[in-house]
């Protein structure tokens, strides 16, 4: 599921995918910021067929909190 995630990740953010691990976050990736979020978030919901309610967006900004959030939904 990780690789999976980081691919979606690596294409909406436009960069390799070797840049990104599980600790990867908002904090760690300068291109991740608030509008790229909402972008991401949109990539993540398509990819999994899955709808990432709105009280864990906030909570949603590394892959590890994504991958958690991914598993509880699918």
């Amino acid at each position: 599921m990780e690789s999976k995630l980081l691919k979606v990740l690596s294409d909406a953010l436009g960069i390799p995918e070797a840049e990104l691990n599980e600790s990867s976050s908002t904090e760690t990736i300068k291109k991740w910021d608030s509008l790229m979020h909402m972008n991401i978030i949109f990539a993540v919901e398509d990819a999994y067929g899955i709808t990432i309610p709105d009280e864990k967006l906030s909570d949603s900004t590394s892959v590890k909190a994504l991958l958690s959030i991914i598993e509880l939904e699918v």
